[in-house]
């Protein structure tokens, strides 16, 4: 009888290690795939901040066409908003801190993409102008990934 309880006991045990194992992996997978999501939407939304931008300093948007690239460029940074959340839900300050530069990065650009005018700037100011924004954005977005990367190392 004594050598049945040390059994189960021992079974008991070994199922608590296996389930924190398995726990520990879920949790694992749900960062990183909340992880990969977020870095997605980023790389979204920074492709079409970049083509407006570049569609604004070459003139090539009608009024109307502008203001329509600009509202889908809102939206955009809505769904990174919303990636942004999650990752601050799963991953650790570094990681969400990161987050929250490319959503804040991207946000002022977008800002800047509003209020760009050519014609009234004229065409260099209005490109530095865009382009500072540019570089802090791709920035921040390394520096999310790298955040990323090393937060699923440990």
């Amino acid at each position: 009888m004594a050598g049945a309880l040390v059994g189960a006991g021992g079974a008991v045990a070994a199922a608590a290690v296996t389930g924190r194992g398995q726990n520990k992996q879920w949790r694992r997978q749900t960062r990183r795939d909340a992880y990969v999501a977020f870095l997605t939407v980023a790389m979204a939304t920074h492709q079409l901040l970049d083509e407006i931008g570049r569609g604004i300093i070459r003139a090539s948007y009608a009024d109307s066409e502008r203001s329509e690239r600009l509202t889908l460029a809102r939206e955009q940074i809505g769904k990174l908003e919303s990636a942004r959340i999650v990752v601050s839900l799963e991953g650790p300050a570094s990681v969400t801190q990161a987050a929250y530069e490319v959503w804040r990065s991207c946000s002022e650009w977008h800002k800047k993409l509003q209020g760009a005018d050519p014609d009234a700037l004229g065409v260099e100011l209005t490109r530095s102008c865009i382009w500072c924004c540019q570089g802090d954005a791709e920035q921040c977005l390394e520096d999310a990934h790298e955040a990323c990367r090393l937060a699923m190392v440990r």
